[in-house]
């Protein structure tokens, strides 16, 4: 057996993903104090602070600013999968705002939305972390993963247990399948392979903005827990005296429909305005070009939703 499900666990189980945990607080995150060769269509190399964010280099991040700090949050195209830090997007305005004097943090990872950009937002700044303002990154598939997270529950854990817990997950094809199956699949009804999804988790994650029969079947209610969620981390921010930015932007299907009124981009207009929250709409940026074609090619990650 101990042969069978190490041969299983060197072919099939998940790797590049060893700087990666589970979080009893917010569901998952990334490990503090790592340097780890990832993958994700190519290998790159990432690095995570004290804080378990990404960051150009491990380093000891204090709780307390020094000067002016933004946060950025978002899913994977804000981890920025792919590529090092230098080329993701908050790399890059990371180091336009250091000619400001201007801290920036990136909470971002994949598979986020609103419901763990408020429990993680709300266990850090309880633990003491202090900024100035937050950017969110509102990602279109974030309405499909608020269906998966519902079942959810922020709890506190016992540590050691959790550890070995994730040294199994990750080490071991048996434990995983198990942990899985009994588990997960068990607490969770809308997980990945769930048959809610009609065999296709990703393949439709992108759809409740673009046709009736997604949007009502799982779409509508998605959009429900966000507002929700976002309405709590508003009210979380408010209260610590933070300034909130909410920023939507297309995926390719999106780009090449000239999609410049998608819902994702009204919905979140005026969940804004209502509330007086600053909103970025980054749709006509990627849509009002010469070439999308062209654009696609020199912006997106090749066979991949990724820019």
């Amino acid at each position: 057996a101990g042969i069978f499900d190490i041969a299983f666990t060197f072919l099939f189980a998940p790797k590049y993903a060893n700087f990666r945990t589970n979080s009893s607080y917010y569901h998952h995150g990334l490990k503090p104090y790592m340097t780890e060769n990832t993958k994700w269509f190519k290998e790159y190399t990432v690095y995570t602070n004290s804080l378990g964010f990404l960051d150009s280099s491990v380093r000891e991040v204090p709780l307390e600013k020094n000067g002016k700090r933004f946060v950025f949050i978002g899913d994977s195209f804000t981890e920025g999968v792919s590529e090092p830090w230098q080329n993701t997007f908050p790399g890059i305005v990371s180091e336009e705002l250091k000619k400001k004097n201007i801290e920036l943090l990136n909470a971002g990872c994949i598979s986020y939305s609103p419901k763990i950009y408020y429990l993680k937002m709300k266990y850090f700044i309880e633990k003491g972390l202090e900024m100035d303002d937050l950017y969110v990154f509102i990602d279109i598939s974030d309405v499909q993963d608020e269906v998966e997270y519902e079942y959810f529950k922020p709890a506190t854990p016992i540590p050691a247990l959790s550890s070995l817990n994730l040294l199994f997950y990750q080490s071991s094809y048996t434990y995983r399948s198990v942990y899985d199956r009994i588990f997960y699949w068990q607490e969770n009804p809308r997980h990945k392979d769930s048959p809610f999804w009609e065999g296709g988790f990703y393949p439709v994650r992108h759809l409740w903005s673009m046709d009736e029969y997604h949007y009502n079947k799982w779409g509508k209610h998605g959009l429900e827990l966000s507002e929700k969620h976002m309405d709590l981390l508003h009210e979380l921010t408010e209260e610590h005296g933070i300034k909130l930015h909410i920023a939507v932007y297309p995926w390719r299907m999106h780009i090449l429909r000239k999609d410049l009124d998608s819902i994702q981009v009204t919905f979140w207009r005026d969940f804004c305005k209502k509330r007086g929250i600053d909103f970025i709409n980054f749709f006509p940026d990627f849509i009002n070009v010469e070439n999308a074609q062209e654009m696609e090619q020199r912006w997106f990650v090749p066979g991949d939703v990724h820019w």
